[in-house]
């Protein structure tokens, strides 16, 4: 009997999210350990590849690696002369489109080339199109800086404005990220704002800016948590964030979970099966005073630690990892995992709600909810003010999700 995720949607010339697995069952309903199990694609030239049943009677493929023309996929699993059981995935070309346009200030070469890193890396991750929408609206989101333009674009999918000023100098915030239009219905941002802070962007290393840039995009995309939760004027409507934290600095605050279906599962995938929490552990400010605007916007960091969307911020590697990707799925978007990085966490996984840690630990501070910062761009022409949140480069950023499809 199958028992991978039907009906996937993948990515052309990538793995699928989920790849198959069968369970071989005895006439009692017993597992059978030792069938030989083949999987074979349909399409011409596929390789088939065997793989026999454990103790539990579960074969599993490693992987299934999709074509590279969009269409539809079929693999089977046959044992002996039974009757083959078929897995089928919809195939698309990448469509998902940043569009980057520097609104002030000069990010410097290597700057340039961190958010064209970071620019594919988020392309890399979400596939699938949305509809393009045309602009004819100055968006109200700031963060303290000169107002946006007037924005009469037609855009695909999503535009960032981003400048590089000079915020708070050194030690404050690098740099703020937020959505500022969005789509009604899907809540997916159509205009988002970056803002990097000179005194802190110019000496940052090309990993830094890479890091802060790619953290910054995945707020500006809807990792925020005005996102996680929320109900829109055409009655869409979208619920993962629960037990949202509200007090900080450093009060007894609840365990703040983000509650949808593929990020949980992803979740245990990376390890988190033993966690004793609620999944997925959300920042809730237990760590150091003063982390108001890291609060529901990021992963906890007693858990994630040197996690991309961490609440703070560690020098070096920060991987995109696979629950990222899956938070990005249940937000509505075709997502590829196989654009995410290797990250496993590290056991004991921690729960921890209060706590501290060592000197030299930076908060994405910056991060903090701004009112009026998002519109709603409806099916019809009005335009309906909302609550948002931002996201910080140097402290924690923003967060949003909706009730979604679900993993395995």
């Amino acid at each position: 009997m199958p028992t991978s995720k039907p009906a996937q949607v993948g990515a052309a010339g990538t793995d699928v999210n989920y790849p198959p697995w069968v369970l071989a069952k005895a006439a009692d309903g017993t597992p059978v350990r030792g069938a030989v199990i083949v999987f074979q694609g349909t399409e011409p030239g596929a390789v088939a590849v065997t793989v026999t049943t454990g103790a539990d009677g579960n074969a599993r493929l490693p992987r299934w690696r999709l074509p590279a023309q969009a269409g539809r996929a079929t693999l089977e699993a046959r044992h002996g002369t039974l009757v083959p059981v078929t897995f089928e995935t919809d195939v698309r070309v990448r469509a998902y489109n940043l569009t980057i346009r520097l609104i002030g200030g000069d990010p410097g070469p290597d700057g340039l080339a961190a958010i064209a890193a970071a620019k594919e890396k988020i392309e890399s991750i979400i596939f699938g199109d949305l509809p393009d929408i045309v602009l004819d609206i100055q968006p109200a989101c700031s963060f303290g800086g000169p107002p946006l333009p007037t924005l009469t674009d037609a855009v695909d999918d999503l535009l960032i404005l981003l400048r590089v000023r000079n915020i708070d100098g050194l030690g404050g915030a690098g740099g703020f990220g937020t959505p500022c239009l969005i789509r009604d219905p899907g809540a997916q941002p159509v205009v988002s704002l970056i803002e990097l802070d000179s005194a802190e962007w110019v000496p940052s290393s090309p990993t830094e800016k890479y890091n802060i840039v790619l953290h910054e995009f995945t707020h500006a995309v809807g990792f925020v948590a005005s996102l996680m939760t929320r109900s829109l004027p055409s009655g869409f409507s979208r619920q993962c964030m629960e037990l949202p934290s509200r007090a900080a600095p450093n009060r007894l605050v609840q365990d703040t979970y983000f509650s949808c279906p593929n990020a949980r599962a992803a979740f245990d995938r990376m390890g988190g099966i033993a966690y004793t929490g609620q999944k997925v552990p959300l920042e809730n400010g237990g760590l150091i005073a003063g982390t108001q605007g890291s609060l529901n916007n990021h992963w906890r960091e007693t858990t994630f630690g040197v996690e991309l969307m961490s609440a703070y911020y560690n020098p070096g590697v920060a991987p995109f990892s696979l629950a990222t990707a899956a938070f990005l799925e249940d937000m509505g978007y075709e997502v590829s995992y196989a654009g995410a990085d290797s990250f496993t966490l590290t056991p004991p996984i921690s729960s921890l709600l209060l706590g501290s840690f060592g000197a030299g630990l930076r908060s994405y501070e910056g991060d903090r909810d701004i009112a009026p910062a998002m519109q709603v761009l409806t099916s019809h022409p009005t335009i309906t003010p909302a609550v948002s949140g931002p996201s910080r480069a140097s402290g924690p950023r923003s967060s949003a999700c909706t009730k979604c499809g679900g993993p395995p």
